[in-house]
């Protein structure tokens, strides 16, 4: 192991990391990924929206870590205004306004995160949740089982050094999105069915949560 993970609080565990180790989000990065079956992200980003739209009709919505935008184009029919943001230089799919990092910052009704909060190069991820001005969050992560053997850990495949940082558990993303002020009202591994685990664990962690207003 080059690298030393440190529990900040339970159900979230986080990886000490330096900026110029972390792995490039790139056109290259994103390649590897391109190779996933058309269905396969049909069907995923599908399920996504279908999820969403029983909790919120929104009129905004922002995508955190876009990649290559599938998500997005799958909002066009119910979402009017889409945002996304990417650290890449891909753009986005047509009509969907790229925002820059200052715009985070801005007000929607949904933020969504599908596949990237566990990126973020954010030693304080409460902090960096806190700074979304947002009526609803939905997150979807590797499911991080707290409970499970140290071996199991560093066997996941979800243990990807300087690329996924932030690791948790239902309780510890749960625990995190109350201390902010949001009430949760959907967890699930629903992607499991598009996205099996090779355990007998569950493989994505899927949250949806309301601020308290």
């Amino acid at each position: 192991m080059n690298v030393y993970y440190v529990t900040k609080r339970p159900g979230y565990v986080t990886q000490m990391f330096k900026e110029e180790n972390l792995v490039k989000y790139d056109k290259d990065y994103l390649a590897k990924y391109s190779n996933y079956d058309k269905l396969f992200n049909e069907a995923l980003n599908f399920n996504r929206v279908q999820t969403l739209l029983q909790y919120t009709s929104p009129h905004t919505l922002l995508d955190v870590g876009y990649g290559d935008g599938t998500f997005l184009e799958k909002c066009k029919k119910n979402i009017p205004y889409l945002y996304g943001y990417d650290v890449s230089d891909v753009d986005p799919p047509e009509g969907i306004f790229r925002v820059s990092e200052e715009a985070l910052r801005w007000k929607y009704d949904v933020v969504t995160f599908f596949d990237s909060l566990e990126h973020v190069p954010e030693r304080d991820i409460v902090s960096y949740l806190r700074k979304f001005d947002t009526k609803c969050f939905m997150i979807s992560v590797p499911w991080f089982h707290s409970t499970a053997s140290q071996e199991w850990f560093m066997n996941w495949k979800h243990r990807r050094e300087n690329e996924h940082l932030h690791f948790f558990d239902s309780f510890g993303l749960i625990s995190i999105l109350n201390e902010i002020g949001y009430k949760v009202v959907h967890v699930s591994n629903i992607e499991d069915s598009i996205r099996p685990s090779e355990d007998d664990k569950p493989n994505i962690l899927t949250v949806i949560a309301i601020r308290n207003d």
